[in-house]
């Protein structure tokens, strides 16, 4: 099945997305931003045209596919509602976001206005002014060059999020469409991937008819060992990296699906794969393994040779080692990879505990994967490779890839995509024998899901202020953008989240999760502002340019105001905060 037009836009959508993110940030790095963004833009212009010339006119020239684009629309204006309401949504009195996205949504838009404002690359932390930064931060920092042309942030977050996701849509319905052959199973394909949930929805009956105000989002609720989140509301949404990473990897399948024995297709999905480890690393692993098995299965059909099969894996081994060497080159790398006892760590039986998080997808994962596999005489790609993913379901409740378990989620993340494909594949084989059986298993599937959605909707909370908008906005004016500040560690501190500056300890939740060692920082802090004999010294050893001292700080520390007043001049004050200038 050849590629239609709109398909192969989605494609430059996607892979001019990630080169040009690449491009732009190798350019600053050896340019700086003037020039480097410059001579970048013109080489990735002139690189696209090139591809453009030479792909076009192998695309199928075929009448418009009406249910592709009404599948795409429909799921394009929810997404668009929830960008916009989740993406920092202006209101009289601030910046508003909701649900999960009120959490990550600040870390992201701290590195943004880290890179948007700065007048040469700085890759210092601006949560942790100590090191520099080894989260993956390429789609921010793409993200940030939109806003260093005058685009707001909340525009330049909807809009980097929303053409990748509308792509991915177009890519999501041809590879469905090309293992079910049918509109239909691209809509349950769709609604399985995401509107998933576990039996969440049991609570929320629980909660109804007891009278309870309907607040919690149902997909997760740790208090009932609940973790296995909707798709949309706790990964999408929330952590960015993912929407390119699920785009890239839609594209590698795109690839997978027409390349055959075709080496130039296996080297190119290759080189693409080798660009994912600083957009989103857990996608990459899932790549890397995935075209390792289908090659590894090739070579045993003797349909390439060893050769071939080592020049096709070798551009995404030696591209994405390179990022993880550097991305694990601080001492937090050696933390990340331990044994676990079952994702999170249930105390209740693990069969029950994944029965709860995942509903009957529990049965379709294990018993209905591994039955479309040994049932199909003509296997596909996406066919060969269920046996790789269920072994990494297996792996990934004995060893956590990171401090924080819960992160074994965004492997799992593509193991439910896979999922909801061949759940589709046995939902319409039921509904032959019984539309009734067939629909209940739908439903059961997607309510908790849908309920999830509808909360997303509901919940707004305000993530900065009036007030905050304009201290940050004064930070910015009067302060060098490689000042480094000491604040309280909120999460939505005005100072990294909307000054773009580094802070000396931002939120420890992200700390712990991206295995910094701060304690010691910690302990330095809390003598900062208590106004210890050794403060001075330490602000010294910190680097630090400037001291906020506000409700928060007030809060979360013993401060001696007394010690700022009369040893350092005020820079900036404004109702409840003060800036002190300690250079």
């Amino acid at each position: 099945m050849q590629l239609s037009r709109i398909e192969l836009l989605a494609i430059y959508w996607i892979v001019g997305t990630a080169a040009v993110a690449w491009f732009w940030f190798l350019g600053v790095a050896v340019f700086g931003y003037q020039l480097g963004l410059l001579l970048t833009t013109i080489l990735c212009g002139g690189a696209l045209s090139v591809v453009v010339k030479r792909t076009w006119r192998f695309t199928q020239h075929q009448p418009i596919e009406y249910q592709q684009i009404i599948f795409v629309l429909a799921w394009g204006i929810l997404f668009t509602g929830l960008l916009q309401s989740r993406m920092l949504e202006q209101k009289i009195d601030g910046w508003y976001s909701g649900g999960g996205t009120w959490g990550d949504l600040a870390l992201h838009t701290s590195f943004i206005s880290k890179f948007a404002n700065q007048l040469e690359l700085d890759l210092t932390s601006p949560i942790y002014a100590q090191e520099e930064t080894r989260y993956p931060f390429l789609f921010d920092f793409y993200t940030a060059q939109f806003v260093r042309l005058g685009i707001s942030i909340q525009h330049a977050l909807v809009y980097t999020s929303l053409g990748l996701l509308v792509a991915s849509l177009v890519l999501f319905y041809r590879i469905v469409f090309v293992l079910i052959k049918s509109a239909r199973g691209v809509w349950i394909a769709s609604c399985l991937f995401f509107l998933n949930g576990g039996l969440g929805f049991w609570y929320f009956f629980s909660d109804f008819f007891a009278g309870k105000k309907i607040l919690q989002n149902y997909s997760h609720i740790i208090d009932h060992g609940i973790h296995f989140s909707n798709v949309i509301t706790d990964l999408l949404l929330p952590q960015r990296g993912i929407i390119l990473g699920l785009a890239l990897f839609l594209v590698a399948l795109t690839i997978w699906q027409q390349a055959k024995n075709n080496l130039q297709r296996w080297v190119l999905s290759s080189l693409l794969i080798g660009l994912t480890p600083l957009i989103h690393v857990h996608t990459f692993l899932v790549l890397l393994g995935c075209l390792g098995w289908l090659l590894f299965v090739k070579r045993l059909q003797k349909e390439i040779t060893t050769k071939q099969l080592l020049l096709a894996v070798l551009p995404a081994m030696i591209l994405g080692m390179t990022q993880l060497w550097w991305m694990g080159a601080s001492e937090q790398g050696a933390h990340f990879i331990k044994s676990i006892r079952g994702w999170m760590e249930p105390k209740e039986f693990i069969g029950w505990f994944w029965f709860k998080n995942l509903g009957l997808e529990l049965f379709f994962l294990t018993l209905g994967n591994a039955f479309i596999f040994w049932k199909t005489k003509q296997r596909t790609v996406l066919h060969l490779l269920l046996p790789p993913l269920l072994v990494v379901f297996v792996l990934g409740n004995v060893i956590s890839l990171q401090p924080y378990i819960y992160d074994n989620i965004k492997i799992f993340f593509y193991i439910h995509f896979f999922t909801a494909l061949f759940t589709t594949v046995l939902l319409l084989q039921l509904a032959r024998y019984s539309r009734l059986a067939a629909a209940t298993c739908f439903a059961l599937l997607t309510l908790t899901g849908t309920l999830s959605i509808i909360r997303q909707n509901q919940v707004s909370w305000r993530l900065a202020s009036s007030d905050e908008l304009a201290f940050a906005k004064q930070a910015r004016a009067t302060t060098a953008s490689t000042a480094v500040f000491l604040t309280a560690d909120n999460h939505n501190h005005p100072i990294p989240m909307l000054a773009g500056r580094s802070t000396v300890l931002g939120y420890r939740g992200w700390l712990w999760t991206h295995g910094v060692d701060y304690q010691e920082t910690e302990s330095e802090v809390r003598s900062i502002f208590a106004g210890d004999q050794d403060a001075e010294a330490l602000l010294k050893k910190h680097n630090i340019s400037y001291v906020v001292l506000g409700d928060e700080e007030r809060q979360q520390y013993e401060v001696d105001e007394a010690f700022f007043a009369q040893h350092f001049p005020i820079l900036l004050q404004l109702k409840n905060k003060t800036v002190y200038s300690v250079q």
